[in-house]
């Protein structure tokens, strides 16, 4: 009991105490999902920090010397791009209705493969 109040969020014994089975099932469902994104973030975290800190060899003999490959932040990660094509892709999506659910799809995919 404790535990359901601890991973579902539940205040009181009498909340979990009214919890139907499905619920209980569908909560567990997202805590597991949520568990899953949480271990991904901190895997991408982990890969981000080996990406960041990547150098190359330059010069050959006495004047090799190493550089990173990402000289500032914004050639990692260029948060200015990004926003803009978000912005973009939610204008798109506004644009071609939100209830066609077959063109949103079809943006996805279309956005997925230029990444």
């Amino acid at each position: 009991m404790i535990k359901a109040m601890a991973n579902f969020g539940k205040q009181s014994i009498d909340e979990v105490n009214r919890m139907t089975l499905t619920e209980f099932y569908c909560l567990s469902h997202a805590k597991n999902e949520r568990d899953l994104y949480d271990e991904y973030k901190m895997h991408k975290a982990a890969f981000l920090e080996r990406e960041v800190n990547a150098q190359t060899e330059k010069g050959a003999g006495k004047n090799k010397r190493h550089e990173y490959v990402y000289k500032s932040f914004k050639d990692f990660f260029d948060y200015q791009k990004s926003e803009k094509a978000l912005y973009e892709f939610e204008q798109e999506v506004q644009s071609n209705g939100k209830s066609d659910k077959q063109k949103v799809a079809e943006m996805l995919a279309e956005r997925n493969k230029k990444k």
